[in-house]
Protein backbone atom coordinates (compact mmCIF):
# COMPACT_ATOMS: atom_id res chain seq x y z
CA UNK A 1 0.00 0.00 0.00
CA UNK A 2 1.76 3.69 -1.09
CA UNK A 3 0.34 6.40 1.31
CA UNK A 4 0.13 9.52 0.42
CA UNK A 5 0.31 12.77 3.13
CA UNK A 6 -0.17 16.39 1.87
CA UNK A 7 1.04 18.75 4.14
CA UNK A 8 4.16 17.97 6.48
CA UNK A 9 3.36 20.43 8.96
CA UNK A 10 3.07 19.31 12.82
CA UNK A 11 0.19 16.89 12.54
CA UNK A 12 1.92 15.30 8.91
CA UNK A 13 5.16 14.91 10.65
CA UNK A 14 3.68 13.64 13.25
CA UNK A 15 2.11 10.69 10.89
CA UNK A 16 5.76 10.45 9.59
CA UNK A 17 7.20 9.52 12.25
CA UNK A 18 5.09 6.97 13.56
CA UNK A 19 4.35 5.44 10.99
CA UNK A 20 8.02 4.85 10.07
CA UNK A 21 9.03 4.46 13.94
CA UNK A 22 6.42 1.67 14.36
CA UNK A 23 7.25 -0.23 11.20
CA UNK A 24 3.76 0.33 10.14
CA UNK A 25 5.51 1.34 6.71
CA UNK A 26 8.37 1.60 5.14
CA UNK A 27 9.69 5.25 4.11
CA UNK A 28 9.83 3.94 0.55
CA UNK A 29 5.92 3.55 0.40
CA UNK A 30 5.42 7.09 1.49
CA UNK A 31 4.71 9.87 -0.66
CA UNK A 32 4.61 13.69 0.68
CA UNK A 33 4.35 17.16 -0.21
CA UNK A 34 3.62 20.27 0.69
CA UNK A 35 3.04 24.01 -0.14
CA UNK A 36 6.18 25.03 0.58
CA UNK A 37 8.34 22.17 -0.51
CA UNK A 38 11.54 22.88 1.23
CA UNK A 39 9.86 21.49 4.08
CA UNK A 40 9.26 18.25 2.59
CA UNK A 41 12.84 18.20 1.34
CA UNK A 42 14.21 18.35 5.05
CA UNK A 43 11.78 15.20 5.69
CA UNK A 44 14.00 13.18 2.83
CA UNK A 45 17.18 14.17 4.49
CA UNK A 46 15.61 12.26 7.58
CA UNK A 47 14.38 9.34 5.64
CA UNK A 48 16.22 9.15 2.39
CA UNK A 49 13.35 6.84 0.68
CA UNK A 50 10.72 9.27 0.95
CA UNK A 51 9.21 10.12 -1.68
CA UNK A 52 8.78 14.14 -2.05
CA UNK A 53 6.05 14.73 -4.97
CA UNK A 54 6.48 18.20 -6.52
CA UNK A 55 2.54 18.39 -7.58
CA UNK A 56 0.09 17.35 -5.97
CA UNK A 57 -1.41 15.87 -8.97
CA UNK A 58 1.61 13.33 -9.09
CA UNK A 59 0.75 12.69 -5.42
CA UNK A 60 -2.46 11.80 -5.77
CA UNK A 61 -1.70 9.48 -9.03
CA UNK A 62 1.12 7.59 -6.93
CA UNK A 63 -0.93 6.93 -3.67
CA UNK A 64 -3.65 4.54 -2.77
CA UNK A 65 -4.12 6.10 0.52
CA UNK A 66 -4.53 9.57 1.00
CA UNK A 67 -4.29 11.75 4.11
CA UNK A 68 -4.78 15.51 3.78
CA UNK A 69 -3.10 17.31 6.77
CA UNK A 70 -3.75 21.46 6.19
CA UNK A 71 -6.23 24.03 8.02
CA UNK A 72 -9.75 23.85 7.89
CA UNK A 73 -10.24 26.69 5.65
CA UNK A 74 -8.22 25.22 2.76
CA UNK A 75 -10.01 21.89 2.87
CA UNK A 76 -12.83 23.12 0.60
CA UNK A 77 -10.13 25.30 -1.80
CA UNK A 78 -8.22 22.30 -1.91
CA UNK A 79 -11.44 19.55 -3.02
CA UNK A 80 -12.20 21.77 -5.55
CA UNK A 81 -9.41 22.01 -7.41
CA UNK A 82 -8.32 18.31 -7.13
CA UNK A 83 -11.34 16.41 -6.71
CA UNK A 84 -11.60 14.78 -10.83
CA UNK A 85 -8.00 13.36 -9.54
CA UNK A 86 -9.40 11.05 -6.96
CA UNK A 87 -10.84 8.01 -8.22
CA UNK A 88 -13.04 5.41 -7.12
CA UNK A 89 -10.66 3.24 -5.56
CA UNK A 90 -8.51 5.19 -3.63
CA UNK A 91 -9.33 6.54 -0.29
CA UNK A 92 -9.17 9.91 1.45
CA UNK A 93 -8.53 10.96 4.76
CA UNK A 94 -9.18 14.05 6.15
CA UNK A 95 -7.41 15.03 9.75
CA UNK A 96 -10.01 18.20 10.52
CA UNK A 97 -12.11 17.59 12.91
CA UNK A 98 -14.87 20.49 12.00
CA UNK A 99 -14.92 19.12 8.49
CA UNK A 100 -17.37 16.12 8.04
CA UNK A 101 -17.10 13.22 5.96
CA UNK A 102 -20.26 13.98 4.43
CA UNK A 103 -19.50 17.36 3.29
CA UNK A 104 -16.44 15.86 1.81
CA UNK A 105 -18.42 12.94 0.01
CA UNK A 106 -20.51 15.86 -1.31
CA UNK A 107 -17.15 17.09 -3.16
CA UNK A 108 -15.27 14.27 -4.50
CA UNK A 109 -16.37 10.51 -5.52
CA UNK A 110 -13.70 8.76 -3.52
CA UNK A 111 -13.76 6.91 -0.33
CA UNK A 112 -13.90 8.84 2.28
CA UNK A 113 -12.57 8.62 6.39
CA UNK A 114 -11.95 11.24 9.01
CA UNK A 115 -9.02 10.67 11.48
CA UNK A 116 -8.11 12.76 14.02
CA UNK A 117 -4.83 12.14 15.18
CA UNK A 118 -3.08 13.15 18.72
CA UNK A 119 0.34 14.34 19.13
CA UNK A 120 0.57 11.24 21.75
CA UNK A 121 0.58 9.30 18.40
CA UNK A 122 4.28 10.02 17.64
CA UNK A 123 5.10 7.99 20.64
CA UNK A 124 3.31 4.88 19.49
CA UNK A 125 0.15 6.02 21.90
CA UNK A 126 -2.85 7.52 22.43
CA UNK A 127 -5.76 7.40 20.52
CA UNK A 128 -6.77 8.06 16.76
CA UNK A 129 -10.44 9.25 16.22
CA UNK A 130 -12.01 7.81 13.12
CA UNK A 131 -15.30 8.12 11.32
CA UNK A 132 -16.26 6.61 8.20
CA UNK A 133 -17.96 7.81 5.66
CA UNK A 134 -21.04 6.20 3.79
CA UNK A 135 -18.60 5.84 0.66
CA UNK A 136 -15.88 3.56 2.51
CA UNK A 137 -15.70 0.27 1.51
CA UNK A 138 -14.90 -2.75 4.21
CA UNK A 139 -11.41 -3.35 2.73
CA UNK A 140 -10.11 0.38 3.33
CA UNK A 141 -11.76 0.15 6.95
CA UNK A 142 -9.81 -2.92 7.44
CA UNK A 143 -6.76 -1.03 6.10
CA UNK A 144 -7.24 2.03 7.88
CA UNK A 145 -8.01 0.82 11.24
CA UNK A 146 -5.09 -2.05 11.30
CA UNK A 147 -2.56 1.13 10.22
CA UNK A 148 -3.69 3.42 12.95
CA UNK A 149 -3.53 0.28 15.40
CA UNK A 150 0.15 0.50 15.09
CA UNK A 151 0.91 3.96 16.20
CA UNK A 152 -2.29 4.54 18.19
CA UNK A 153 -5.68 2.92 19.59
CA UNK A 154 -8.16 3.64 16.83
CA UNK A 155 -11.66 4.60 17.76
CA UNK A 156 -14.82 4.59 16.62
CA UNK A 157 -17.09 7.92 17.17
CA UNK A 158 -19.64 9.96 15.70
CA UNK A 159 -19.92 13.20 14.29
CA UNK A 160 -21.61 14.29 17.35
CA UNK A 161 -18.86 13.09 19.72
CA UNK A 162 -15.92 14.24 17.83
CA UNK A 163 -16.07 17.54 19.87
CA UNK A 164 -15.17 16.28 22.94
CA UNK A 165 -13.00 13.35 21.78
CA UNK A 166 -10.93 15.68 20.20
CA UNK A 167 -10.54 18.07 22.88
CA UNK A 168 -9.69 14.98 24.90
CA UNK A 169 -7.65 13.04 23.40
CA UNK A 170 -6.20 16.17 21.14
CA UNK A 171 -5.96 19.16 23.44
CA UNK A 172 -5.53 17.05 26.87
CA UNK A 173 -1.44 16.87 26.47
CA UNK A 174 -1.07 20.41 25.88
CA UNK A 175 -3.04 20.66 29.19
CA UNK A 176 -1.77 18.45 30.82
CA UNK A 177 2.19 19.68 29.66
CA UNK A 178 1.27 22.98 31.14
CA UNK A 179 0.05 22.00 34.17
CA UNK A 180 3.31 20.20 34.47
CA UNK A 181 5.55 22.63 33.40
CA UNK A 182 3.77 25.15 36.49
CA UNK A 183 4.55 22.26 38.58
CA UNK A 184 8.49 22.21 37.70
CA UNK A 185 8.51 25.84 37.86
CA UNK A 186 7.19 26.38 41.35
CA UNK A 187 8.93 23.77 42.90
CA UNK A 188 12.49 25.28 41.44
CA UNK A 189 11.01 28.81 42.56
CA UNK A 190 10.10 27.94 46.48
CA UNK A 191 12.31 25.04 47.11
CA UNK A 192 16.32 23.59 46.73
CA UNK A 193 15.56 21.73 43.48
CA UNK A 194 17.39 22.48 39.97
CA UNK A 195 15.12 22.53 37.26
CA UNK A 196 16.19 19.54 36.05
CA UNK A 197 15.66 17.60 39.32
CA UNK A 198 12.14 18.74 39.19
CA UNK A 199 11.79 17.83 35.70
CA UNK A 200 13.01 14.13 36.70
CA UNK A 201 10.36 13.85 39.53
CA UNK A 202 7.34 15.02 38.14
CA UNK A 203 8.22 13.10 34.63
CA UNK A 204 8.92 9.61 36.67
CA UNK A 205 5.72 10.29 38.39
CA UNK A 206 3.59 11.10 35.55
CA UNK A 207 5.26 7.84 34.25
CA UNK A 208 4.26 6.07 36.90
Amino acid sequence: MKVGIIGTGNMGKVLIDAFISSQALASSHIFITNRTIQKALRIKKQYADIHVCYSTDVLIQEADLIFLCIKPFQIYPFLQKYKEKFSDDKCFVSITSPIRVEQIESVISCQVARVIPSITNQALGGVSLVTFGNSCSQHWKEELIALLGHISFPLLISNEATRISSDITSCGPAFFSYLLQQYIHAAVEKTVLTEEQATKLVSEMIIG
